[in-house]
């Protein structure tokens, strides 16, 4: 049980790296969400609009909007590093500026990739929370170690699994992660359950992927292995919920055109970004997590099982931690269409066993992620008695 916990700091600027509803934007509104609801006096502040300030302004949260930098993968090669220096110390500036007029007792950071933030939240005299969700593993050890080192500022680190934690450990030392605590992410889910539609037949399958349209979430593998389902006599149909990063029309051009090319045009919709995903979980049968790089924790894998929506996820990282225990999962090895349809075929095999499973592990994720409980462990992260 989790004693019900009250902010008790009275002022509270939020910072989020963008505006949009992917997995940690939705995970910040639910943390302003809960301060909100408390004792505390919550400003939150965006590098630009979309719709997260759209929902927060909804619950009555003031939102401020200024360009800030925050921190992109592309900026942390070598040749880009001067320029990123750069932009960093300019912006840096900015938040500092703002932060001493502004006087917050708390600052609570989402994500390592807006540290100038907690850098001056910490010498200002500020209470500073750092809400983790990255775990880039891949990265050179000095890159990794500037990335996390907004963590050497910070009062409270949050994490989202065990996975981040090791990855802050390997990055930057035992000496971060004493300071670390692991909060499961908060999914709030539609009242009533989801109601699905009929059983899946080789002539009516529908395959959903909701995220972000990318290399690294593996979407060609999912389109490859839609392919080698109609090759194998299963007409089914792949929707893709989500866009691309800004600047990444390259790999929606080559996603376009590997459909055409596997004369999959037909079977292929494309719905852009959506902020409310629930009405595509009720027309689908089975959900796709195929991503091929390391994953912090696995919040679209988790909505899946929320749905009820049988589920294949690839086995590493911390998707593996975010689907232990479900019975209605399937993990497949990263990069491989192949088995992808495979698992795809299972599942249409032992249907009604899916079925079953998946609504039992509904009822297990709805327990892991309660909003009640979430909304107490960071009301206690942001105040002080806390005790970390």
């Amino acid at each position: 049980m989790h004693p019900e916990r009250r902010c008790n700091l009275r002022k509270v600027v939020m910072v989020g790296p963008g505006g949009e509803m992917y997995g940690s934007d939705r995970v910040f509104l639910a943390s302003a969400s809960a301060l909100a609801s408390s004792d505390c006096q919550v400003r939150v502040v965006l590098p630009r609009h979309g719709p997260l300030s759209t929902k927060l302004q909804a619950l009555g949260i003031d939102v401020e909007v200024f360009a800030f930098p925050v921190l992109r993968k592309q900026m942390l090669a070598p040749r880009s590093l001067p320029s990123t220096v750069a932009r960093l110390l300019t912006g840096s500036f900015r938040t500092a500026l703002w932060l001493i007029k502004a006087r917050p007792s708390a600052v609570y950071v989402s994500t390592l990739t807006i540290g100038s933030w907690a850098f001056w939240g910490k010498l200002l005299g500020s209470r500073v929370v750092l809400h983790v969700h990255e775990a880039e593993t891949h990265l050179p050890a000095i890159i990794k170690l500037l990335l996390c080192a907004p963590v050497f500022c910070s009062d409270c680190v949050i994490v989202n699994s065990n996975y981040t934690k090791r990855f802050l450990h390997d990055s930057v030392g035992s000496w971060a992660t004493r300071k670390t605590l692991k909060v499961l992410n908060a999914i709030a889910v539609p009242e009533g359950g989801i109601v699905r539609v009929g059983a899946p037949t080789d002539e009516n399958l529908n395959l959903l992927y909701v995220g972000r349209l990318s290399e690294r979430k593996g979407v060609m593998d999912a389109v490859e292995a839609l392919a080698l389902l109609h090759s194998w006599g299963v007409q089914a149909t792949l929707t893709l919920v989500g866009d691309i990063f800004e600047g990444n029309d390259a790999f929606l051009k080559d996603l376009k055109y590997c459909i055409g090319r596997l004369g999959l045009g037909e079977a292929v919709s494309f719905e852009g970004f959506q902020a409310e995903v629930w009405p595509y979980y009720r027309r689908s049968h089975i959900a796709l997590v195929p991503s091929r790089s390391a994953e912090s924790f696995g919040n679209t894998a988790v909505e899946a099982v929320l749905a009820a929506t049988p589920l294949i996820v690839t086995n590493f990282s911390g998707l593996t931690e975010a689907v232990d225990g479900y019975e209605g999962v399937v993990q497949v090895d990263p990069s491989d269409p192949r088995q992808i349809a495979e698992a795809v075929r299972h599942i249409l095999l032992f249907w009604e066993d899916f079925a079953i499973s998946a609504a039992s592990d509904r009822e297990i994720a709805l327990r892991r992620h309660s909003s009640k409980v979430y909304d107490s462990e960071i009301r206690g992260a942001i105040s002080p008695r806390a005790g970390l």
